[in-house]
């Protein structure tokens, strides 16, 4: 990882405790994450609105940065 910078380490397993990892999250790829459009969120939201009528107005006001 070089210079970069650690925000969050977690120890992840799954329910029977069979495989486990550990996950290594850094400011830099936030920043870069953050950056990226996310056109899985709109479509997901497009199809939430299609269930739900009037239940979301916009989308801008939901999404938000990863951090």
């Amino acid at each position: 990882m070089g210079n970069e910078k650690i925000y969050a380490v977690s120890l992840v397993t799954d329910s029977d405790t069979v495989s486990l990892f550990l996950a290594v999250n850094t400011n830099e790829f936030l920043e870069k994450k953050n950056e990226e459009k996310d056109t899985q969120d709109n479509e997901l939201f497009a199809q939430f609105a299609e269930y739900f009528p009037g239940k979301i107005d916009g989308f801008d006001a939901i999404t938000s940065n990863t951090k």
